[in-house]
């Protein structure tokens, strides 16, 4: 038990001294000190009851001599109910209180939700405390009895009331771990942020499962009252487990401290920097999936470009060896470009915060020319839509999308040409919107529009790679892709991203 109370002190002032401003952090240190007071004071009341002085040292592995000490430890009992009952709230307060604070986090709106939780439950337990202190509980006896009530009945009553703020309790940590469950649903599709999140989901319903399993005999009623001798007597802790659990306690409770504070020390350095624009997340992807294959389709398309010019050009003795040496170099490219590919295993897309309204102005910035004829808009927000995104991959991936739109209108004549381009919220996503009244896609050709190599035009012309690449880009945003498509009428893509706060 000394140990444990050492590394949990130990622990809390770690936290409090690197995470003083994070209001997680110590409400967590709150959270984790109530706890270890809990369990001080049931130990000390355990060593005040002569019933338990042969058999209960083993459990908390305190040395005998201190066990000795304790045991003579002059104390007053009426007080160290109190404590037992004062701990024993302050851990459900500030475990609540923890999640409360996660769940509030993870709202995307300013608005402060349940504003009046925090009042409610200080009520109760300012109650709870009132109606279980000792001296409360022998003003009560000693102004209902004989009068109103009999001791039989007043034990009755007595019963009810433990039993009704036993279940109170166990449904506001209930209550806590539901509000857990709603932060994780309510956070950024983002895999750190929201690994972070499951985990101290998982320990707080944990801790809670601790809280019902060693300490469900409070709040209780310690007094055995009789007002005939003017007297009464204190009663032993009615433990709902055998005693021989609570040898695992200290175990316990190491394991979900050090797990908490890990990954509450992650969650707080992650959110905060989230909030900077210099913050990236490092991710490894396969460059046969993304970064060669992008580079492979950017520099094909380009050669079928030139290509397509040099056979338009007409042949004459004066610049047929010019073009065959246009052509010649054409096919030196490919084969570097080759070379490039086949080298390339793996790459990293290096994820910031940035606005997704200024990634699409960039995007569409080389499509000027082509957007003259038709119609075209770009409706974007007034506000900013921020995203965790590496802007580089992800304006490639959205180039290829409006390209594909772009080459489906082609035939169209100018008047019945149409690209529209929108930004909206739907949290927790931010929705790109990208609809184009083109030739549309075949039914049948639906479910293999993501099939690399696979396209509906012909293959001299497209290397149906172009939504492959925008798909696996964009799955390694966390994110996903939809597409929609009427054959002859055109084309709905929405591109959903992980919103960040604003």
């Amino acid at each position: 038990m000394l140990y444990l109370a050492a590394f949990v002190l130990l622990l809390s002032a770690f936290l409090l001294v690197t995470n003083h401003k994070n209001r997680h952090a110590l409400t967590l240190v709150w959270a984790l000190l109530s706890y270890l007071l809990l369990f001080t004071a049931t130990v000390l009341y355990f060593a005040k009851d002569g019933s338990y002085h042969d058999t209960v040292t083993q459990y908390f592995y305190l040395p005998a001599e201190l066990w000795k000490r304790v045991f003579y430890l002059r104390m007053d009992r009426i007080w160290l109910i109190r404590l037992l009952h004062i701990s024993d709230f302050l851990a459900i307060f500030f475990s609540f209180g923890f999640a409360l604070g996660l769940f509030r986090e993870s709202s995307q709106t300013k608005r402060k939700k349940l504003p009046y939780a925090t009042p409610l439950l200080l009520c109760y337990i300012a109650i709870c405390l009132i109606l279980f202190d000792p001296e409360f509980q022998i003003a009560a006896y000693y102004f209902l009895y004989p009068k109103y009530i009999l001791p039989a009945e007043f034990e009755q009553w007595q019963r009810v009331v433990e039993i009704t703020a036993r279940i109170c309790n166990i449904l506001i940590l209930v209550f806590g771990n539901i509000l857990m469950v709603l932060a994780f649903s309510k956070t950024p599709r983002i895999r750190t942020l929201r690994m972070n999140y499951a985990v101290l989901g998982v320990s707080s319903i944990l801790l809670s499962a601790l809280h019902a399993l060693f300490f469900s005999f409070s709040p209780a009623y310690y007094l055995k009252i009789s007002k005939f001798i003017d007297s009464y007597r204190f009663l032993s802790i009615k433990t709902a487990l055998s005693l021989d659990i609570y040898q695992f306690l200290p175990y316990f409770l190491v394991f979900m401290v050090t797990v908490m504070v890990f990954f509450i020390l992650r969650l707080s350095r992650i959110s905060s920097h989230l909030q900077t624009s210099d913050y990236t997340i490092s991710r490894q992807i396969s460059a046969s999936e993304t970064t060669s294959k992008v580079f492979c389709h950017y520099i094909k398309n380009e050669l079928l470009a030139i290509q397509s010019q040099i056979e338009m050009l007409p042949v004459n003795e004066e610049n047929r060896e010019a073009l065959a040496t246009l052509r010649q170099r054409c096919d030196n490219l490919y084969t570097r470009m080759d070379v490039i590919h086949r080298s390339t295993r793996t790459n990293e897309l290096h994820l910031a915060r940035a606005d997704l309204r200024d990634i699409v102005k960039d995007t569409m910035e080389p499509f000027a020319g082509e957007l003259k004829t038709g119609h075209y808009q770009c409706l974007l927000p007034e506000n900013p839509m921020p995203v965790l995104a590496d802007s580089e991959y992800l304006s490639q991936a959205l180039h290829n999308l409006v390209r594909n739109a772009l080459d489906a209108m082609e035939n169209r004549p100018p008047e019945k040409r149409s690209l529209t381009l929108r930004i909206g919220r739907v949290d927790p996503w931010v929705i790109l919107e990208i609809k184009d009244t083109g030739c549309g896609i075949a039914p049948q050709n639906l479910p293999q529009i993501f099939t690399p190599f696979f396209s509906s035009q012909p293959f001299s012309r497209h290397w149906g790679i172009g939504l492959t690449l925008s798909y696996k880009i964009i799955q390694a945003h966390d994110g996903k892709i939809e597409l929609e498509s009427e054959y002859g009428k055109g084309t709905n893509v929405r591109v959903a991203l992980p919103s960040l706060k604003r």
